[in-house]
Parts: C-alpha cells; sequence; structure tokens
C-alpha cells in the first residue's frame, strides 16, 4: 500500500513475486495477492467468471482485470486509475461519482467517448452494479475495448445519464470528467510531451484545469522520460515513490 497524501493506493496482483521483480528495492506492504473469485463474489460477474465466454476470450486476463476494477470499487469504493495515469491535484480523488471523457462524442462518437480508465464512486453505487451486469451479459472477449469504453459509453448512453429531464435513478450522483481534466495525451503528442523541456514546454500540466495526466502508454512502450523534461518534473512532484523505485526503468537521458 502506497500512500498519496491521506490516500491509500492498494495493488492487486495475482503474484506478489512477479510484482516485487518489478520493483527494485522494497516497498512497504506495495501488494495484495487478489482471489478473484472472492472479489467477484456476490456481483453481477460471479458466475461470468466461469462463463465458457471467458475461456474462449481472445483478451482473457485484460477482461479479467476489467472485472475487478468494477467490482473493487463497487464494493470499498473509492478511485480506480489506469496505471498510466499520473494525478496532479486532488479535486480528482474529491467527486462524489465521476467517469472520464477520452474525447467527444463529435470527435470519436457514442461508443467511444468515455472509458475505464478513471472511476471514482461511492460504495455499493447502483451506476457501477448496472456496470457489472452490462459487462457479464453483454461480453465480447474478442474486440479489444468492447467492455471497456464501449461498455461505459454504451451504458452512459441507454440510463439517459446525461438527460436533464429522464436520467434513470442509477445515474445519480454521476458526472463527468472534461476531457481536458485528464489532460489526454493521445498518440499524437505524447512523445512530444514527453520530450518537452521545462524551458520550453509543449504543455503546461500547472494548468488548474488538468486534474491528472493521461499517457496512452501502448503507443510509447519502447519511449523513457528524459531527464530534464517537464514529465520528469511532474513525476518527480507528484508520484515521488514510484519515481524512486522506477528510475532504473522509465528514466533517460535522450529518449529513444
Amino acid at each position: 500500500m502506497l500512500k498519496r497524501g491521506n490516500d491509500s493506493v492498494i495493488v492487486l496482483t495475482d503474484s506478489i513475486e512477479q510484482f516485487k521483480e518489478s520493483w527494485p528495492g522494497s516497498l512497504p506492504s506495495p501488494a495484495r495477492l487478489v482471489d478473484v473469485p472472492s472479489c467477484l463474489a456476490n456481483t453481477p460477474l460471479q458466475h461470468w467468471l466461469e462463463s465458457p465466454e471467458l475461456a474462449a476470450a481472445v483478451f482473457r486476463q485484460q477482461n479479467i482485470a476489467n472485472a475487478l476494477r468494477l467490482a473493487a470499487i463497487y464494493k470499498n469504493g473509492g478511485a480506480y486509475l489506469d496505471l498510466d495515469i499520473v494525478p496532479l491535484q486532488d479535486k480528482l480523488f474529491s467527486a462524489d461519482g465521476a467517469l472520464s471523457m477520452q474525447c467527444t462524442i463529435a470527435e470519436c462518437g457514442e461508443d467511444f467517448w468515455l472509458n475505464n480508465a478513471y472511476l471514482k464512486f461511492p460504495p455499493k453505487h447502483p451506476f457501477m452494479w448496472q456496470l457489472m451486469n452490462a459487462f457479464a451479459l453483454e461480453f465480447n472477449g474478442a474486440l479489444w475495448g468492447f467492455n471497456g469504453p464501449r461498455l461505459v459509453s454504451s451504458l452512459y448512453n441507454r440510463l439517459l445519464c446525461a438527460d436533464p429531464v429522464a436520467p434513470r435513478s442509477e445515474c445519480a450522483g454521476v458526472d463527468l470528467l472534461p476531457v481536458e481534466r485528464l489532460a489526454p495525451l493521445n498518440w499524437a503528442n505524447t512523445i512530444q510531451a514527453l520530450s518537452s523541456s521545462p524551458a520550453q514546454p509543449e504543455f503546461d500540466f500547472h494548468d488548474e484545469d488538468f486534474w491528472a495526466v493521461h499517457i496512452y502508454h501502448n503507443m510509447w512502450k519502447e519511449a523513457c522520460i528524459p531527464q530534464p523534461s517537464v514529465f520528469n518534473d511532474i513525476m518527480l512532484e507528484h508520484c515521488p515513490q514510484v519515481s524512486m523505485y522506477s528510475s532504473n526503468h522509465i528514466y533517460c537521458q535522450v529518449l529513444m
């Protein structure tokens, strides 16, 4: 368990040893061994775990992780963040119920305008129950993103959550973070941000509109964070423990 201000960050893993190997040095109680059946018990995902659809899924482990985040937030409340999100402001954790936009409907269409990279809900929120139920009933293990961004977007639309007149009761207390709140560094501008110098930054991460930075890491797996750089500065300021323990893995002098 790591600390960020008054918040505890809990890492769930199916292999404590593998997780420890990924961190040079040691962390105080950094991870908990996850018992997937127990985590999904008494939720709509309980029987899905043993379903033939999951057994045949192309992206089986990724979708189990998708399901775990939903059950964990439903049962315990709190905030879920993908590992490629760097929190900048405590406002990110103060919302009662919130989802994040990854783009506008005009830019991405109704199927992919929301995502599941950030979830912030109190325990037992009915929207999260409906999300788990839709996940189990509509599961598609062959399409990447179907049970993540597409599912969240679809359910939000079906429940009329954006309708000021007739939203379903499950939408109560569900807010949307505008695109700029998570400073979305997409596939086109991520490298610019990583290599941006503190003297002439491409992106001002101290802008009050930015509550976090979301780096779409799958497009820069071979890249690293230059020193000095703007991104290096925000990592040291906002994620000092991660910076300390992973310095051999994420930093470089010249962008690869």
